[in-house]
């Protein structure tokens, strides 16, 4: 799929279809992410990854970037564009993504299965 068409086809998505995703894709979806830019290449970013549903989520590894201040509004602010890679990775296969904050439906799903790297 061509740069812009990805780009300008991008949605959110409400519903998964239940059909498995290839490795191959979630490993290309994860190299975008961590090609991301970051303030000072700090790159404070993880991902764990779970199967049945695929859910990738992007954890902080430190509050570097642009600022520690963990009660500042841009804490964190690095990690914005790796997740952005990895979305318009996954749109370019034709996979659908949501983005979304830590929740009780997420981490009832991924309870047991995360651990730390």
């Amino acid at each position: 799929m061509e740069f812009f068409e990805v780009v300008h086809s991008q949605r959110s998505i409400g519903k998964f279809k239940p059909d498995p995703v290839p490795e191959e894709a979630i490993w290309k979806m994860l190299d975008a992410a961590i090609r991301a830019p970051s303030r000072s290449n700090t790159q404070p970013w993880g991902f764990n990854v779970t199967s049945a549903p695929v859910l990738i989520i992007a954890c902080l590894v430190a509050l570097t970037s642009p600022t520690s201040d963990i009660n500042s509004l841009f804490a964190g602010a690095s990690i914005d564009a790796a997740v952005q890679n990895l979305m318009l990775a996954a749109r370019a296969q034709d996979l659908g993504t949501v983005l979304t904050t830590f929740s009780i439906w997420i981490g009832g799903r991924t309870s047991g299965r995360i651990r730390a790297a």
